[in-house]
């Protein structure tokens, strides 16, 4: 039996590289969010953008998605730099959580090392649940195949598709949903 979550963390990548598809992930992370909306559940979002710089939102309650919604359309256009400690912080004092990384790339510290999966990993650990969507035709960085151990890994080759894959992934792990079907 799937585990289901309340509350969601969509980990959206505005980088440079990822500009061409940043529209059509960044309306289908709004009709993600949308899909889980009147289903008598109460629910939060968080949105963690991130580039140059990590960006987030609080947690926000499904009725309120404005800061959200502009959170996702902010391009900020540079690297792929992920400050995981954002993450550590939205969870603390929080029940378990779905979060859905969607990147075309492997992530970086500003050290330009890749991020520690083991942080990811105990916040798995701890109840809460990780999904990554790769937009790519190229190989597929090995920390993401490292990471299946305790993640969801997407590997799709276009942005139609990756969202395809985020409105699945939300519907699959959040309470009160049946799984999409379109």
């Amino acid at each position: 039996m799937n585990e289901t979550y309340s509350d969601l963390c969509l980990i959206l990548d505005t980088s440079a590289s990822f500009a061409p598809n940043l529209a059509v992930i960044s309306d289908g992370a709004k009709e993600t969010l949308a899909l889980c909306d009147g289903d008598g559940v109460r629910r939060d979002y968080a949105v963690v953008n991130f580039s140059c710089n990590t960006l987030h939102t609080p947690w926000t309650p499904k009725t309120r998605r404005a800061p959200l919604n502009d959170l996702l359309d902010h391009v900020q256009g540079e690297g792929t730099m992920l400050d995981v400690g954002v993450l550590e912080e939205l969870a603390q004092n929080r029940a378990p959580f779905a979060m859905l990384l969607v990147t075309d790339g492997m992530l970086y510290e500003r050290d330009g090392k890749p991020p520690s999966l083991a942080l990811l990993h105990a916040l798995v650990k701890k109840g809460h649940k990780f999904g990554i969507v790769y937009v790519g035709d190229g190989d597929i960085p090995r920390e993401y195949v490292a990471a299946t151990q305790f993640a969801d890994l997407y590997c799709v080759s276009d942005a139609k598709t990756a969202v395809a894959m985020m409105k699945e992934y939300a519907t699959k792990t959040l309470a009160g949903r049946p799984a999409h079907t379109d």
